[in-house]
This record gives structure tokens, C-alpha cells and sequence, in this order.
């Protein structure tokens, strides 16, 4: 999706260089009418195998990139936590303390 981004950052570069009424011309030209009465641009994207592959490819090193600074962060190797960046969710079940019995 990063040619998504680089693509729509282009887009207002380009918009950015023409005069409004060149603008609104152009977008209309470009963009399609919606249901609700606005205007928007309509992008059908479809996947080859290689750019599935790619992408799963990808997102199967990030989670063991993600996963090792996880084994870092435990083994305490890394002295700031901020370094690691990954958030840890742990599910808590939630007690009520007040049917709590305390045993000595």
C-alpha cells in the first residue's frame, strides 16, 4: 500500500500547481460521483500471485521482527523500553473483591 501513499502525495503536489478553477475541472474529470453527492476516486486494486506472495512475504518478517525485539525486551537486553516499541496486552479476568477470602 506504500504506492497508495506515494501516488496520493504525488496527486496534491501536482493539484497544488494549478489554479482552483483548473483544479475543480480536473478532479471532477478524474473522480466519479458517489451515492451521497460527493465525489470521489475510485481504485480497483488487484493483486497478481507474486504481489500476494510479496506482501505475505513481508508481513511474515515483520512479526518475527516483531517477535524478537519481544525476546529482546524480556531477556532484558534492551535497557529503554521505548526502544522496542510493542505493545503488550495481557487479559486480566476482572475480580471481584468483595466475595475475596482471605485465609491465613
Amino acid at each position: 500500500m506504500e504506492w497508495l501513499r506515494q501516488w496520493a502525495k504525488i496527486l496534491l503536489v501536482v493539484e497544488q500547481g494549478v489554479t482552483k478553477p483548473d483544479r475543480l475541472r480536473h478532479r471532477t474529470e478524474y473522480s466519479q460521483a458517489m451515492s451521497n453527492g460527493t465525489r470521489g476516486i475510485v481504485i480497483r486494486w488487484v493483486q497478481t500471485e507474486n504481489e500476494q506472495q510479496k506482501m505475505n512475504e513481508e508481513q511474515e518478517q515483520e512479526k518475527k521482527q516483531t517477535k524478537a525485539i519481544l525476546m529482546r525486551k524480556l531477556d532484558g537486553k534492551i535497557a529503554n523500553v521505548e526502544e522496542a516499541k510493542v505493545e503488550i496486552k495481557v487479559d486480566v479476568p476482572k475480580v471481584d473483591v468483595s466475595k475475596v477470602i482471605v485465609t491465613k
